[in-house]
């Protein structure tokens, strides 16, 4: 939901979030292992996955922001 508001107001692009995705993949796994109170490596990579398909989605939904936009301000120039 943040990744989506910050698209909406153009402080976040399709391109930065794919540029950035290997320090997301960093950060989630870290978060991941900082939530699960164990240390087996399963069960922080069950917790770790959803969250980086999370952010996969939310490189699709600021594409599509992305996407509308361009096209409500060529509508607008046109």
């Amino acid at each position: 939901m943040v990744i989506l508001l910050l698209s909406i107001f153009g402080i976040v692009t399709p391109k930065f979030l794919l540029k950035n995705f290997r320090y997301a993949v960093l950060l989630t796994a870290v978060v991941a292992a900082a939530v699960v109170p164990t240390n087996d490596m399963a069960t922080i990579f069950v917790v770790w996955i959803p969250l980086l398909c999370l952010y996969i989605l939310s490189i699709g939904l600021s594409w599509l922001v992305y996407l509308k936009k361009n096209k409500k301000k060529k509508d607008a120039d046109a």
